[in-house]
């Protein structure tokens, strides 16, 4: 689902459990369209890349 989402964004938006399911951790309700629009705008479809932006934001995030 994420990949389909990454490559076709009309495709319906992947949830916080479709990422757990893909081994991504760090997503949550307060994060979840930050990500998606990011999986979208980068097309990541591998759980490394989609794992570095949520460790990315998450920092970001966290010095803000």
């Amino acid at each position: 689902m994420i990949r389909t989402y990454a490559l076709d964004n009309t495709q319906p938006a992947p949830s916080v459990s479709d990422y757990a399911d893909f081994g991504v951790t760090g997503i949550d309700a307060n994060n979840l369209a930050e990500i998606n629009a990011q999986v979208d705008s980068q097309s990541l479809t591998s759980v490394a890349s989609i794992q570095t932006l949520i460790d990315s934001l998450t920092v970001i995030q966290n010095y803000a």
